[in-house]
């Protein structure tokens, strides 16, 4: 396992990408079933896929509307 590098006073130099707050989200029963189900389908922990869908849906919301 590699160690990320620390300054002199053993703080981390490299910053994590993740941002210090912790979200929480409690899914309806009847989603939370389907959600574990996706997360072991694709070999990711729900964790990850709920990051990847609120990441997805994010960028989805950025980009500029069609208009007919």
């Amino acid at each position: 396992m590699e160690s990320r590098p620390r300054d002199d006073k053993g703080k981390f130099i490299e910053s994590s990408p993740f941002g210090k707050k912790l979200i929480a989200v409690r899914l309806f029963k009847s989603d939370q079933e389907k959600f574990f189900s996706q997360s072991e389908k694709l070999g990711i922990s729900p964790t990850e896929l709920a990051r990847k869908a609120i990441t997805e849906w994010l960028n989805e919301k950025e980009q500029p509307t069609k208009t007919a």
